[in-house]
């Protein structure tokens, strides 16, 4: 079935975020285990962002031609796993059951409106899910590069107007490379030009972006990046404000 779907056109999804080899005493992230960061995976990526999320919904609240599953590549999909995993599952089970004959169809299927108030939970309860394993991994990654400042290597997923958004596929970040400062720093004299746009282009006093095209390039001439070029980043943990760690990404002088 699977195969079936990739020959229709279906993408392989994959998420790009880090996960750690756990201390079991200390809870502490002891090594990161690399996602794959071939080229494909990021295309994969990055067309899977363009697309609506999927939702739970009953067939009767949409018009069949919304039922279409873009990633999966299929015109009507449902997922039927263990149901100790999902609620969904849960009621997916029901009314399986129910269509083969095995039980009656439950009341709460019944009714129009609380089946689509129970979808609504469901979606609902499973965005709370994604935020939360998505702060978990976050907490993980201050930790774990809190001590282990590195260089790595980085793939470019969108040009800005102040610098780039880089992915780096061997811990499975992602974040801002500023190229310009968002505003000088308080009390210091910074010699930058004020950023001036005009056509689509943001120029600085070393770099001239162009959103339009998603390029940047330096006024030299010298060094010029594009969406899916690929440089080298600095990453540590930065405390811009007291107890307010974040994750910095700066790009590393490859001339």
């Amino acid at each position: 079935m699977r195969q079936r779907r990739i020959d229709r056109g279906a993408l392989t999804l994959a998420s790009p975020e880090v996960k750690f080899e756990i201390d079991t005493e200390t809870h502490d992230p002891l090594d990161a285990v690399s996602p794959d960061p071939y080229f494909n995976k990021l295309i994969r990526i990055l067309t899977t962002r363009c697309m609506t999320q999927a939702v739970y919904f009953p067939s009767g609240q949409l018009a069949p031609p919304e039922y279409h599953h873009y990633g999966l590549a299929a015109p009507i999909y449902t997922h039927i796993t263990s149901p100790i995993r999902r609620y969904a599952d849960v009621v997916v089970h029901r009314l399986l059951a129910a269509a083969i004959g095995l039980t009656p169809l439950p009341d709460q299927t019944k009714d129009k409106n609380a089946l689509t108030a129970l979808t609504d939970n469901l979606n609902y309860r499973n965005r709370n899910a994604q935020m939360a394993g998505r702060a978990s991994v976050e907490l993980h990654t201050l930790i774990f590069f809190r001590t282990r400042p590195t260089d790595a290597e980085g793939r470019i997923v969108m040009v800005r107007s102040n610098g780039l958004i880089v992915f780096v596929p061997k811990y499975g970040i992602e974040g801002p490379v500023y190229l310009m400062p968002k505003e000088p720093p308080k009390g210091k004299a910074v010699a930058i030009a004020a950023a001036s746009k005009l056509d689509g282009n943001v120029a600085s006093s070393d770099w001239v972006v162009d959103e339009k095209t998603q390029t940047v390039e330096s006024k030299d001439g010298k060094r010029r990046f594009k969406v899916l070029d690929t440089v080298t980043v600095h990453i540590e943990v930065i405390e811009p404000q007291p107890n307010r760690p974040k994750l910095s990404l700066t790009l590393v002088n490859q001339c």
